[in-house]
């Protein structure tokens, strides 16, 4: 999209970390009820999700492979973020129905929330590269790892609503797409 990948790349992988410490205080806050989360599991996943991509990418960089694997990064990336959606969805695809109110009430939540989202990436970026950056890490930073722990700790209904976002999200991305080819264009016109 014309952003900064090194940007998102940190911003993701703070997020990442900080999770462990945020997911229950934002229960505690928003549902005033305590959940009880298996720290050192929920370590091990992010140190899978998080810390060996990064030690890979890391080690990739040191052996100066960086260049041969370039064309093949972004489709790998792309293949890997449709794995995880297709997981998260496969999970609940029997509540995912229109006629279902709580799949219909979480994709009003995350409509309003990425219209925020993009709204606040705008708002923060100093410059075009880092408005896109910051709009599209904040739809991508913790969906996963979201689904995960949603369907860990609270079952299959909890993941309904991170693939309602999932939902919006990857919609939003088309018209944000055609946005920025816009802006391109009579930028060069």
């Amino acid at each position: 999209f014309g952003g900064q990948p090194t940007k998102a790349l940190i911003t993701t992988s703070v997020a990442h970390l900080i999770t462990p410490i945020l997911t229950p205080f934002i229960v505690w806050l928003l549902a005033h009820q305590i959940i009880k989360v298996d720290s050192w599991a929920m370590f091990i996943l992010i140190f899978k999700l998080v810390i060996v991509p990064i030690i890979l990418a890391e080690l990739i960089k040191y052996l100066r492979l960086a260049s041969k694997l370039e064309k093949y990064i972004a489709p790998a990336n792309t293949f890997f973020v449709f794995l995880l959606n297709w997981g998260s969805v496969a999970a609940v695809a029997g509540l995912i129905t229109f006629k279902n109110k709580s799949f219909l009430f979480a994709l009003a939540i995350s409509l309003f929330i990425t219209v925020i989202e993009i709204t606040f990436g705008s708002l923060f970026g100093r410059n075009r590269e880092e408005k896109i950056t910051w709009s599209i890490v904040n739809f991508y930073k913790n969906t996963g790892l979201a689904a995960v722990i949603a369907l860990n700790s609270f079952g299959v209904a909890a993941v309904l609503g991170v693939v309602a976002y999932v939902f919006v999200t990857n919609a939003a991305l088309a018209p944000f797409q055609f946005w920025i080819m816009r802006k391109q264009n009579t930028k060069y016109t």
